[in-house]
């Protein structure tokens, strides 16, 4: 999938809603960035994901963090972000039927976004779903498909990288019965 000569994914998090919002113009006005995502997210927080070339993200988080001030909880610079998690935040995920999956729930959304890209440079493996905090109490998970070894392998990686303490529950399935694949993505 094509990135458009974006190169990086940020994601700024702040502990207002009203702020959140104010902070999200802020970087947009301060640097040639795209907003990907941003939502109000329980309990009354507010996430931002943007990307862009990376001076132009650099510039827009330092405004983002000087605009959030004390509202800023959490912040994430991805550099050279796999396009397929740029794609899966425009809704755009890998259609392929799933010789394996593997379901990874991680305990904030930022580890959540570097997991994902994490596992999709590890292996040759696809992304079917992405799911940021609305509705989960502010986690996230993913699930990737392929071939059996491939997917084990994107596990095997984050298994053994310092994403590991911030994994809530992860389950591989070789072979999904077919009726239930639809639920993948």
């Amino acid at each position: 999938m094509t990135t458009n000569g974006l190169e990086a994914l940020a994601l700024v998090e702040t502990e207002s809603i009203a702020r959140g919002y104010s902070v999200m113009d802020m970087l947009a006005k301060r640097a040639r960035v795209t907003v990907r995502w941003a939502h109000p997210v329980t309990p009354g927080k507010f996430i931002i994901l943007f990307a862009g070339e990376i001076a132009s993200i650099e510039e827009a988080m330092d405004a983002a963090q000087e605009s959030a001030g004390t509202s800023l909880i959490a912040s994430m610079l991805l550099p050279q972000v796999h396009p397929d998690l740029l794609a899966a935040l425009a809704g755009q995920f890998t259609q392929a039927s799933p010789a394996a999956v593997a379901i990874i729930e991680m305990d904030r959304v930022a580890q959540t976004l570097e997991a994902a890209d994490l596992a999709l440079k590890a292996a040759e493996v696809g992304l079917l779903k992405l799911h940021l905090a609305k509705g989960i109490g502010g986690k996230g998970f993913f699930i990737l498909a392929g071939v059996l070894a491939d997917v084990e392998a994107a596990v095997f990686a984050l298994e053994h990288s310092y994403l590991q303490e911030f994994i809530l529950a992860k389950e591989l399935i070789p072979n999904p019965q077919p009726d239930i694949r639809g639920f993948f993505s």
